[in-house]
């Protein structure tokens, strides 16, 4: 297994790629399954994290939730609708 993977940043804004090792292991065992194993990788230009699950070689970045995204949720005032004005 390579200790440095090929990837991009997933973050909203943020178009660096280039060659990364994971900061750390996300899963509490550490260890590589048939299933792969969740790691940590930190943005060097942005300065954010995202997960990927590797198995063997590859990478394959894991869905980000809302909390995730790097952006504020939006809020939309409530809209009124007059009739015949």
């Amino acid at each position: 297994m390579s200790n440095t993977h090929l990837v991009k940043c997933r973050r909203f804004g943020c178009h660096w790629s280039g060659l990364l090792s994971p900061s750390c292991a996300a899963d509490s065992t550490g260890a590589f399954a048939h299933t792969g194993t969740i790691v940590v990788f930190h943005c060097p230009w942005c300065q954010q994290e995202w997960r990927a699950r590797v198995l063997g070689g590859n990478v394959k970045p894991l869905p980000m939730d809302d909390s995730e995204d790097g952006l504020e949720s939006i809020v939309w005032p409530p809209l009124e609708i007059g009739v015949g004005d």
